[in-house]
């Protein structure tokens, strides 16, 4: 009868049930949200703490060696991505040039607002910092460049690769003694996360146009430059892979451009 007249007949038992399990998830979703921010070693090292009681003093020490250690990998995996290095050389830049604030970027250990003798002796470990970055930074860009102009079989490309690495080590311990703070730590990682999964977009395109043809990259290239020098026709290259000739020259430019993107984010990291 009431449904009749347009009135909703609602449980209230029901209803109650709905509205605890709805809290109850969100609660659950912020709570994991909250535990994925965690990047402070004080704070994680409690949080593990809570989960293993009656710990010896030993046991105590040992764990929260484990933690820190931890926490060092994961720093030095993110510093140690060459775009993420030049994002925290800026970064660094704006804080001596003060576009950004000192408090927004480091751990500066005081309460309220940084005292001014603080700001320049902290703006001074930067600005030294800075020049090494800098300097190791402009080699980094000269390798790059002479990189770009050998080839991968040249016995050079490889020389030059372990030279770059020596400088992107170099540079990692140095951006080791900066404190960047959590939050600029979750950018990083944030920024760390976006050009894996654009790696992995890239090389997911070049499975699909290789998947097209049904084709190695080895072959595909091999019929294309077959093609374009004229030793096949597009009819013979029909005949023996029932691939027309269009469809070839296409899934080869799509794997070529997005094959130089992947290494280009390759490069980069």
């Amino acid at each position: 009868m009431f449904n009749e007249l347009g009135i909703d007949v609602v449980d209230s038992k029901t209803s109650a049930r709905k509205r605890k399990a709805k809290q109850d998830k969100k609660e659950k979703k912020l709570k994991a949200g909250l535990e994925g921010k965690i990047d402070d070693s004080v704070r994680l090292y409690l949080r593990e703490m809570g989960r293993v009681p009656l710990l010896s003093r030993e046991g105590e020490v040992s764990l929260a060696k484990k933690i820190e250690n931890g926490h060092r990998h994961t720093r030095r995996a993110i510093f140690s991505t060459y775009l993420i290095f030049q994002l925290m050389v800026d970064l660094i830049c704006e804080v001596k040039e003060r576009k950004v604030k000192m408090e927004e970027v480091v751990n500066v250990n005081t309460e309220g607002r940084l005292p001014l003798w603080k700001q320049r002796e902290l703006t001074i470990e930067l600005s030294n910092t800075l020049e090494q970055l800098n300097t190791i930074r402009n080699e980094i860009e000269k390798l790059f460049t002479k990189l770009h102009k050998t080839r991968r079989s040249d016995e050079r490309h490889q020389q030059i690769l372990d030279e770059i690495e020596i400088e992107r080590s170099e540079a990692l311990h140095i951006l080791e003694r900066v404190d960047f703070n959590t939050i600029q730590m979750d950018k990083f990682v944030e920024k760390a996360k976006e050009i894996a999964r654009e790696m992995v977009r890239f090389r997911r395109r070049i499975n699909r146009s290789l998947k097209k043809v049904n084709m190695s990259s080895k072959d595909l290239t091999s019929w294309c430059r077959l093609l374009k020098s004229g030793e096949i026709t597009g009819k013979k290259l029909f005949k023996e892979t029932g691939i027309e000739k269009g469809q070839l020259l296409t899934a080869h430019s799509q794997v070529v451009s997005n094959r130089r993107n992947l290494r280009a984010l390759e490069r980069s990291a």
